[in-house]
């Protein structure tokens, strides 16, 4: 005994470690195969796990991005509408928009008062930024989705849409009828 009464394998999981993820009933027709037919098990095995692992994680990113596209909405919404108050402000004249200075939140903490103009430019960057943000996340979760769909056919009931989307993306109508009529 050179491990205090350890199986072989690692911690005590059997025989190639997997008596842990699979139990001992696969382990044991694991060790009623012949060798060739069990390394072909514990490949196709193997292949299976990293395939599940790989739809999960895909899963988990899809979701924290769509999160994350709500997120930038709302924050978008909120900038939309603050632009509405500041035109609201410039229909009552120049006046009124030169003795203006709105009330600006930085981080979350702090309060400072600005520019009319100053703010107006501010909300607008950032609304282009948001803007784009938000089309890269869309983007990605579209081709996450895709690969999901490569991946277990069964999301998408077999259908190949997502990723005729990903082929598509950035074609232009007339290079489709171009290809169309080389066809």
């Amino acid at each position: 005994e050179d491990g205090g009464g350890e199986e072989e394998g690692v911690g005590g999981d059997g025989p190639l470690g997997l008596t842990a993820a699979f139990g001992a009933g696969a382990v044991l027709a694991l060790e009623q195969t012949s060798g060739a037919e069990a390394c072909a098990r514990v490949r196709s095995t193997e292949q299976m796990l990293e395939t599940m692992r790989r739809v999960e994680t895909l899963g988990e990113a899809v979701l924290a991005d769509r999160a994350q596209v709500v997120e930038l909405d709302r924050r978008r919404n909120v900038n939309r509408e603050a632009l509405a108050a500041l035109r609201r402000v410039e229909r009552q004249g120049k006046v009124a928009t030169e003795r203006h200075k709105p009330w600006v939140c930085f981080g979350g903490e702090a309060f400072v008062r600005r520019p009319h103009s100053a703010t107006k430019q501010m909300l607008e960057a950032d609304q282009k930024r948001l803007d784009l943000q938000i089309d890269e996340l869309r983007t990605g979760i579209t081709k996450k989705t895709s690969e999901l769909c490569a991946l277990d056919p069964t999301i998408a009931g077999g259908s190949d849409v997502h990723r005729s989307f990903v082929e598509l993306r950035g074609v232009t109508g007339r290079a489709i009828a171009e290809q169309m009529s080389v066809a």
